[in-house]
């Protein structure tokens, strides 16, 4: 890490811009090159899925960026990061809640046009060493704010917004103090409210998108002249007062050594990362007891205060059957329990008022509980308890979730994502040509995905908006 970037005088803005700009390739370890490789397949994968749906198609494209993908920087990285988001499939860090990927590297391909020519060369590294600093600082500015802050922000608008901007403007060639002002451009605008998720409307696919907008956009106006604001975290209405509960950053001080997109988990079921404990310990359940599992009755389940607000509730359709089933514990759960496993079809409307009907007593059978010990926003531990007969037959607690550092998806998993996300979309051949492309990209760039993702855009947009 550069000695000017980790000097204790400096501000939190200055340490976070100096860290994008000077962060070099050779010094990033391969643990965090294997998190890039790992998210940006991740990342293509959950596009690919989004893809799949009409409505993900219409608002991805509300810009035109995907029938024009390349033509408006900021209708791409508009349209990817809807497509990343919808399905609420992409990465999360677990600590921060900061969902990076769709931001970090929607912008990131969105803006790759604006790369210096002399800097061509070096693309693969450059675009690796900008997505490692970006996620860094997703992850940080998110989780500062998310632990000091109100709940109702969304940790990907104020944290994802910032790092992706930061991103954008090393791969733009920018020096620490231009990628300082064009982060200071974007926390003008960072703030997304998690009211739409509340109301379980489809607004909710879009934030992401919204995010990933404002982080070009705002290297757009600091490319035309335009200075970002300086202390736009520690200034007097800088991020920390105003969703930071005005408690501020403290130095940096493993900047460049503790690398945060090592911790960013991948999930392996399509639906709010707060109920994939309980689906993880419930297939597990069914996997070793089937004869047992085939009896359950009943479950209860204790969880931290995030986990009950976010998929707590008993379940209801509601207007929009989706959301209301990816963010329900009782509906995942039995779906874990019945079925063996959770997949992206099984969020399709007609099969969530099916699913819902032929289970209705076992989903109103899930209870879920808040504990009572537990003031802090995380998403383990959960205690399952299930019921057979009146009796509590299995007792679990789960401390980690599948996907995460401490329990990744295996390479073999990773690509199974990717087939499942692409199926009906693409060839097996074709499969097999974009993962191969994906991780070729930290050793040649993003040109030949992006050349490959152009066109299939594209003529999914035409499909739906002919």
């Amino acid at each position: 890490m550069p000695a000017e970037s980790s000097s204790a005088h400096r501000s939190s803005e200055i340490e976070l811009a100096t860290f994008a700009a000077e962060l070099p390739y050779g010094g990033i370890p391969a643990g965090a090159k294997a998190a890039f490789d790992r998210l940006a397949l991740d990342f293509v994968s959950v596009v690919i899925a989004g893809l799949g749906d009409p409505a993900c198609i219409r608002a991805a494209n509300a810009f035109g960026g995907l029938s024009e993908f390349g033509a408006s920087t900021s209708a791409s990285a508009f349209a990817l990061a809807v497509c990343a988001h919808w399905f609420d499939w992409d990465d999360t860090d677990d600590t921060s809640h900061v969902h990076g990927g769709a931001v970090m590297f929607s912008a990131l391909l969105a803006a790759r046009s604006w790369i210096p020519s002399a800097q061509h060369g070096h693309l693969p590294g450059e675009f690796v060493a900008a997505t490692v600093a970006g996620y860094d600082i997703a992850c940080r500015v998110g989780s500062h704010l998310r632990n000091h802050g109100h709940r109702g922000w969304m940790p990907t608008g104020s944290g994802g917004t910032v790092g992706a901007a930061a991103a954008a403007a090393r791969l733009a060639g920018c020096d620490a103090r231009e990628i300082r002002s064009v982060m200071g451009i974007a926390a003008a605008n960072a703030g997304i409210s998690r009211q739409a998720l509340a109301d379980r409307t489809s607004s909710k696919g879009v934030l992401a998108g919204i995010a990933a907008k404002t982080a070009v956009d705002s290297l757009s106006l600091a490319r035309s002249g335009i200075e970002g604001a300086r202390h736009f975290l520690a200034g007097a209405y800088g991020l920390c007062a105003l969703e930071g509960n005005g408690t501020q950053m403290g130095a940096a001080t493993d900047l460049g050594s503790n690398f945060l997109i090592e911790g960013v988990s991948v999930k392996p079921y399509p639906c709010c990362r707060s109920a994939h404990a309980v689906i993880d310990s419930v297939l597990e359940f069914q996997r070793d007891s089937p004869g047992a599992a085939a009896n359950i009755a009943a479950m209860h389940v204790s969880a931290p205060p995030g986990v009950f607000e976010r998929c707590g509730a008993p379940f209801h359709i509601g207007k929009n059957a989706r959301l209301s089933a990816q963010f329900s514990i009782p509906y995942t759960a039995t779906l874990a329990l019945r079925k063996g496993r959770v997949e992206l079809e099984d969020f399709e409307e007609a099969r969530i008022v099916r699913n819902s009907a032929q289970w209705k007593d076992l989903i109103e059978a899930v209870h879920v509980h808040r504990n009572p010990k537990s003031t802090s926003d995380v998403l383990a531990p959960i205690h399952l308890q299930l019921v057979s007969g009146g009796d509590i037959i299995a007792e679990r607690e789960i401390k980690s979730l599948k996907g995460d550092p401490e329990n990744p998806l295996s390479e073999a998993e990773q690509s199974e994502k990717l087939r499942s996300a692409a199926r009906g979309l693409l060839s097996e051949g074709e499969v097999s040509e974009v993962e191969m492309l994906v991780r070729n990209v930290q050793y040649s760039g993003p040109h030949e995905l992006i050349q490959w993702l152009h066109p299939r855009l594209a003529k999914r947009a035409r499909s739906v908006t002919a």
